[in-house]
């Protein structure tokens, strides 16, 4: 005779992970009882490190944050507050919050761009890549770095090289007061090689990479020996560079350098918080002219000339779709970068440069891809126009300034005489005022590269690091002053 166990209730089984949509609906319910206008973003973001070196791989990463945020008006003022977790509790505390900062605001009338109501309309976007760096074994990502230091050992075994592959996405939903909800997800990944030359009387380094919307498969045929070779060619010619001479030059400045006088020393000064707060130079000077006809500079969500460089913005933090501007058209100012409530201040139509680095910050005016716009000349033009200078590659440091003052470093360089590259030369400084830059542009060249890079970005306000896209032509300008930099 068998004895049948005692029979047990069926077991629940766990419930479904909240999705971010869900979570958005949930805080959305709760703040529409207690604000007239708000707005909700939920979001989940990733990041992913591996490094490659002696044959193998020496390094994995990752690292992962996820919040809710609310912004909410009272009396046209606005308050902000986040929280990491999903807890019903907390997230009446955050909108609590919101509430009190948004009452202290408008009872002593701080400054507060107005909420501004957009028609309601639902928008998606998701990346398309090949091979999702997210979901490759370490296998598939070593073979992607093997070969990158395969190439660059290539040029000289000697060489001390290191391949790195990083990469993050972010998902971002949200949702406001008027109906409008978006749902974003956006990737960027960086393949980086680096090596250092040691057998020279002076080390020299060097890197390159490629980066942007990428998937491991998209990052070229040849990509990896590309810039394996390029890291290691440079590495060694920068062990025999000498100093860049002082003084004031005629200088080309390569595609980075360009990005980044067009991103630190005049983006800046046309993003509309800081022309509202009468900080930048260019406060009431739309119309007026800045430099020659051959200078343009854009700021856009997406470089259309290579969509998989520089990054990609399709709607920012406020569910604004990002248009391209030209900031600086011809040599004329004619656009600022807006935020959504500053747009409506000055009549203008949102930009779609309401950026915020994650959920614990409210959104601010911040760039995308920025970048002079293309000319006509080649490079070999353009050092035939130059006659005898230095020619200006990379760039790195420097911070804005009011009136437009700047000083960057290069990463390397050549002395040009007669219209031909001659000796290399080390990193260099070069100053001055971007006005005077850009009255002094004498040619602009036709090719064309924005970048950007899982290593750094752009920090405002506390809001570090945050991933932007520089650079465009290479452009030539009849006097700079250069000092040199050991």
């Amino acid at each position: 005779m068998s004895v049948l166990p005692p029979s047990r209730p069926p077991v629940a089984p766990d419930p479904e992970p909240e999705t971010l949509a869900g979570l958005a609906d949930r805080v959305r319910s709760a703040v529409a009882r207690r604000a007239d206008c708000f707005e909700v973003r939920a979001e989940a973001s990733e990041s992913i490190e591996y490094t490659w070196s002696r044959g193998g791989l020496q390094g994995a990463g990752t690292s992962r944050l996820s919040g809710v945020a609310v912004r909410l008006w009272v009396k046209g003022r606005s308050g902000f507050a986040s929280c990491h977790t999903t807890d019903a509790a907390a997230i009446e505390r955050m909108i609590d919050q919101a509430l009190s900062i948004a009452g202290a605001s408008a009872s002593s009338e701080a400054s507060s761009f107005p909420h501004a109501p957009l028609p309601a309309r639902k928008i998606r976007y998701r990346p398309s890549i090949h091979g999702n760096p997210f979901e490759a074994s370490p296998e598939e990502v070593g073979s992607l770095l093997g070969r990158a230091e395969g190439a660059a050992l290539a040029v000289n075994p000697t060489l001390q090289v290191r391949a790195l592959l990083a990469a993050s996405r972010r998902h971002v939903v949200y949702a406001d007061s008027g109906g409008r909800e978006t749902d974003s997800e956006t990737l960027l990944a960086t393949l980086l090689t680096h090596a250092i030359h040691r057998n020279a009387s002076r080390p020299g380094d060097g890197q390159d990479w490629i980066a942007g919307e990428r998937g491991l498969r998209d990052f070229g045929a040849d990509g990896p020996e590309r810039i394996g070779k390029h890291a290691a060619v440079t590495a060694i010619e920068s062990s025999t560079a000498i100093a860049a001479p002082a003084g004031r030059h005629r200088v080309l400045c390569d595609n980075a350098l360009s990005g980044v006088l067009a991103h630190e020393s005049f983006g800046h000064l046309t993003e509309y918080d800081l022309i509202a707060m009468r900080w930048s130079r260019l406060h009431g000077c739309l119309g007026q002219r800045f430099a020659s006809e051959a200078v343009s500079v854009v700021d856009a969500p997406i470089v259309e000339a290579s969509p998989r460089d520089g990054i990609r913005v399709p709607v920012d933090e406020e569910g604004v779709e990002g248009r391209p501007i030209r900031v600086l058209d011809k040599g004329v100012l004619r656009h600022w970068m807006h935020a959504r409530g500053s747009a409506q201040l000055e009549g203008h139509e949102p930009t779609g440069n309401g950026r915020a680095m994650n959920a614990r910050w409210s959104p601010i005016v911040r760039m995308r891809n920025t970048y002079f716009e293309p000319g006509d000349l080649t490079v070999e033009e353009a050092l035939e126009t130059m006659r005898d200078g230095v020619y200006l590659i990379g760039g790195r440091g420097g911070a804005p300034s009011a009136g437009g003052e700047f000083m960057f470093t290069s990463v390397r360089g050549y002395l040009v005489k007669g219209g031909r590259i001659d000796a290399p030369l080390r990193a260099t400084a070069i100053s001055g005022n971007i006005f005077d830059f850009l009255k002094g542009v004498r040619g602009v060249t036709r090719d064309f590269q924005v970048s950007a890079t899982n290593f750094g970005g752009c920090g405002k306000w506390g809001q570090s690091y945050l991933a932007v896209g520089m650079g465009g032509p290479h452009v030539l300008v009849e006097d700079a002053q250069l000092g040199g930099v050991a």
